[in-house]
């Protein structure tokens, strides 16, 4: 294990009790961390990194079985990016080989993580968290949430459709969270509910809320992270597309200061490092942009309806001059307490490890008391 962690961290030597974190890790590192792992035989979850950072605590951990990071074949990202392109060290990491991109989905690429209902935890005896994806589509950030939520409580990541194979999306919000409570019934067939979005996802999970309550379920508490009824008018201004593809750059851990990039030269920059998105392929990089445009669309018809309890708000409060006031929209939305927390991060960074750990705080708290 300690072994592994030099080599996804990037430094020479590791002792027993040195942290992850400490030593310059994150939740995308994390990922690298379980796919490692795996290949070696050791299963470990991305909240296992969290729960037990330490060497020594992570090898407690661990289970000598298939990790969640290989795929069906045996493999994981980085043999199977290996595999895909076995030329790329002959490449600029702007140029394809020929024939990658159908060899790597014919072999599955990335699927585990990309799972529409993602087993970040499925264990413990507390009812389920049901994490919503972000603008993105992908539930990843939630990683950093559940190693810090304590393991008593189950914790899924709901991703969004259509990424891995083609398929018709959601004409609507109200849709989409329709589909997505048919996932949550399939592990939790009935109430009390505990379900949280982050962006996008915060008004997804309301709306979720609000057609659990129609049918006569209990949502025990609904979490909001830094989503806004006007959310519409926050889209990121220039070429869409160009700005999600930053987004991915960066959040895997690779920022360009290139303006533009096509989607076939954004995925050699991921296929060029190993992590979770370099087994992507460009079919389904054009996918998840198609996605992203249906969600930008949906935000533009939707205005949320009301939801009849407490909703914790975490306000970012960098990215805005007033917090208070703009959580404030939220009133007409909620017939109950607006239970607000600023959080002191930019938007994009509310499931960075150092918030995760201070939303996680208040979180358990809260769900600790929704359960007695």
């Amino acid at each position: 294990m300690a072994g592994i962690f030099a080599e996804v961290l990037g430094v020479e030597r590791v002792g027993a009790d040195d942290s992850f974190f400490k030593l310059g890790g994150d939740s995308i590192r994390s990922i690298q961390l379980v796919s490692r792992a795996g290949q070696a035989g050791l299963a470990v979850t991305p909240a296992d990194v969290f729960t037990h950072p330490t060497v020594a605590g992570l090898a407690a951990a661990a289970r000598p079985e298939a990790g969640l990071a290989v795929g069906d074949d045996g493999t994981g990202p980085a043999e199977r990016a290996e595999s895909t392109h076995p030329d790329q060290e002959n490449l600029s990491p702007f140029e394809a080989p020929q024939g990658a991109d159908e060899a790597a989905e014919q072999r599955g690429g990335a699927a585990d993580f990309f799972r529409q209902l993602l087993p970040i935890r499925p264990s413990g005896r507390r009812p389920p968290l049901f994490c919503v994806h972000g603008g993105v589509g992908l539930s990843w950030p939630y990683m950093a949430l559940a190693g810090y939520m304590g393991e008593d409580y189950p914790v899924y990541g709901i991703q969004a459709p259509g990424v891995l194979h083609a398929q018709e999306l959601a004409s609507s919000i109200s849709e989409l969270a329709a589909s997505y409570l048919t996932l949550v019934r399939e592990v939790q067939a009935a109430g009390p509910y505990h379900i949280i979005g982050w962006s996008f996802g915060g008004l997804v999970a309301h709306e979720m809320a609000v057609q659990l309550q129609e049918q006569g379920e209990e949502v025990a508490l609904l979490v909001n992270l830094d989503s806004y009824p006007d959310a519409a008018k926050q889209m990121p201004s220039g070429d869409f597309d160009q700005v999600l593809l930053a987004r991915l750059l960066a959040a895997a851990g690779h920022p360009t200061e290139r303006t533009r990039l096509t989607t076939a030269e954004a995925i050699l920059a991921l296929r060029a490092h190993d992590g979770p998105l370099a087994g992507i392929t460009e079919r389904q990089l054009s996918r998840l942009l198609d996605v992203n445009r249906n969600h930008a669309a949906m935000l533009q018809r939707f205005t949320p309806r009301c939801f009849k309890g407490t909703m914790l708000l975490f306000a970012a409060t960098v990215s805005q001059d007033d917090a208070q006031g703009h959580a404030a929209t939220w009133a007409p939305y909620v017939d109950g307490q607006l239970d607000v927390h600023e959080i002191p991060c930019d938007h994009d960074d509310m499931l960075s490890v150092d918030q995760a750990e201070l939303i996680a705080t208040i979180l358990a708290a809260k769900l600790d008391q929704a359960l007695s």
